[in-house]
């Protein structure tokens, strides 16, 4: 109510007979109108209280697969589907250090084995998989084929496989033999100075090596014989610098 109503109300109570209900129902109608406008001139106190009967749901806001990405935030719920687009890894709720990205490394069970994780890898205690490998005993093990997981807990190429791993030749190609990690190393068995375990025109050395096979001569007296020019044929029947 302006100024001019007011003016207008008090000159019509002054100047008119009114009855005692008459008067009581100007009062409520003024008094109604003062209430609108205290409501016109506070509306930001009215939105003020409207948002914040608003409902409000909690997500786990998720940049990316990784758990240190997450932060746990609150949204208006006509909101949420919004934010749950925009990063395709968060989800409902509050967050349980974990990504919800359905694209994330995870693996089961989480207790350094192979578990889920393909081969060469093992799922650690933080459910990602890892490069490793068990158990770390130079088998096999849950390497792919081919490799043996080492005593370090990681995959190594096993060369060329073999048993017995013994040391002697077993299923290693001539001029090697089976270490006791069952991988062909270089080697040879059998008396020194003979072929062994050595490819044929070689001889297996006092090293346990193979080496080249002195050429054979006569006659053996250290002299040069039938050596090549620069040798001599030495007293076992063998060319020699």
């Amino acid at each position: 109510m302006d100024g001019t109503q007011f003016d207008q109300l008090s000159k019509r109570l002054a100047t008119t007979p009114l009855t005692r209900a008459t008067a009581l129902r100007g009062l409520v109608a003024s008094a109604a109108a003062l209430v609108g406008v205290t409501r016109v001139v506070a509306p930001e106190a009215a939105k003020a209280k409207r948002l914040g009967d608003v409902k409000r749901v909690k997500i786990c806001d998720c940049a990316n697969e990784r758990a240190a990405s997450c932060n746990q935030i609150n949204v208006i719920k006509k909101k949420a589907k919004k934010v749950l687009r925009r990063h395709e890894c968060s989800y409902r709720g509050r967050c349980k250090d974990v990504s919800g990205c359905a694209n994330q490394v995870g693996c089961s069970p989480a207790n350094n084995t192979q578990g889920s994780c393909p081969a060469g890898q093992i799922c650690n205690t933080n459910s990602n998989c890892v490069a490793g490998c068990s158990p770390a005993n130079n088998t096999q093990g849950s390497c792919p084929q081919g490799q043996i997981c080492n005593t370090s807990g990681q995959c190594q190429g096993q060369g060329v496989g073999c048993n017995p791993a013994n040391n002697t030749q077993g299923s290693c190609p001539q001029g090697q033999i089976c270490n006791p990690n069952a991988i062909c190393v270089a080697g040879c068995t059998g008396t020194a100075g003979t072929q062994g375990s050595c490819p044929v025109g070689q001889l297996c050395n006092t090293s346990g090596q193979c080496q080249s096979q002195p050429l054979a001569c006569t006659p053996a007296n250290n002299t040069q014989g039938t050596c090549p020019t620069g040798q001599h044929c030495n007293t076992s029947g063998f060319c020699q610098a």
